[in-house]
């Protein structure tokens, strides 16, 4: 456990800092009771990839602590109030989530899936459609063994109920995703969606994340076989998307699925992640103090995948149109 010491001085923003900051420690820690270190898992690639050794560690909040790096951010009153949930737990990021950097099996094996099922050539035409400014496979599940095996995964690990999924194909770098919001999150249905996950197979990218009001961003890296996630309540603060990269780079399958968590769980934001309940026990003062404690946590020895169905689902009342609504 680490503590900040440094000695409180007066500052006249430090109010809507502590504030926030205390946000997140009332969020609380997952007790060990809630936890069953030695869940039952039934999808394949879970068995396989935790025999292989693999750790499923969250560090979102390494990387979303560089939105708050400069003195205007850190003056932000209302980028300090929305940062909040990113603090509670609301983004995941894990690297080798469902295969090893180096291992381009998937990729591969659902790259042969599609093209002997629609004929693709990956070029523009088979099964592909164009949509914004790159192209998609619309709900593949009936020509991809390799795509349902991935969302079955994402499905169960997360603990969530797949509403809907597509395919994003990158042909290059010069295919890209503007910054939008998803519109799951603006319908008007009984039971919404409350969760985006997705996964990258292939050539890396990275995914922005841009604060609505005040325009400031954070990304994740995104390489073969990582994993990102986020709630409907950052949906509604940040919109994200993928660049344009100039350079040369190869294709990307990007494998996406929007659901409602059937409980609040610590892989699927709905508790604190363990970053999350470290932060909130440390010593600290300003948002310095945040930003370097959350940096530190990188550092920290992961902890295996754990398996929690005690919460209850949340109930998230309809949220504000908005503009910028893509899928």
């Amino acid at each position: 456990m680490f503590h900040c010491l440094l000695t409180p001085l007066f500052d006249p923003h430090r109010r809507t800092i502590h504030d926030m900051l205390a946000v997140a420690r009332s969020a609380g820690a997952p007790t060990a009771g809630k936890e069953n270190a030695d869940a039952t898992w039934k999808n394949t690639l879970i068995v396989d990839r935790l025999r292989e050794g693999a750790v499923f560690q969250n560090i979102a909040l390494t990387h979303a602590a560089d939105i708050m790096r400069s003195e205007s951010a850190r003056i932000d009153a209302q980028l300090a109030e929305d940062f909040t949930a990113i603090l509670r737990g609301n983004t995941v990021y894990m690297r080798n989530f469902v295969c090893a950097e180096t291992d381009f099996t998937l990729y591969d094996q659902m790259k042969a899936e599609l093209i002997h099922s629609t004929g693709a050539s990956m070029s523009g035409e088979g099964g592909l459609i164009e949509w914004s400014k790159h192209q998609v496979f619309d709900n593949p599940t009936d020509i991809s063994p390799t795509f349902n095996l991935i969302i079955d995964m994402l499905a169960e690990y997360f603990d969530v109920d797949v509403y809907a999924t597509r395919l994003n194909y990158y042909r290059d770098g010069s295919q890209w995703k503007p910054q939008h919001h998803d519109s799951h999150a603006y319908g008007g249905r009984a039971e919404r969606e409350d969760f985006t996950v997705g996964i990258t197979l292939g050539s890396n990218r990275k995914l922005v994340f841009i604060h609505e009001a005040s325009k400031r961003e954070f990304n994740f890296p995104q390489t073969n076989g990582d994993c990102f996630a986020f709630t409907g309540e950052v949906n509604r603060l940040f919109t994200h998307g993928v660049p344009r990269v100039h350079a040369p780079i190869g294709d990307r399958f990007s494998i996406i699925a929007w659901g409602r968590r059937r409980s609040l769980n610590e892989r699927n934001g709905g508790v604190p992640n363990t970053q999350a309940s470290m932060l909130a026990s440390a010593t600290i003062e300003t948002m310095e103090d945040a930003v370097t404690a959350a940096q530190s946590l990188v550092s920290v020895q992961p902890t295996a995948a754990r398996l929690s169905n005690s919460a209850s689902v949340n109930k998230n009342p309809a949220a504000k149109k908005k503009k910028q609504r893509l899928q």
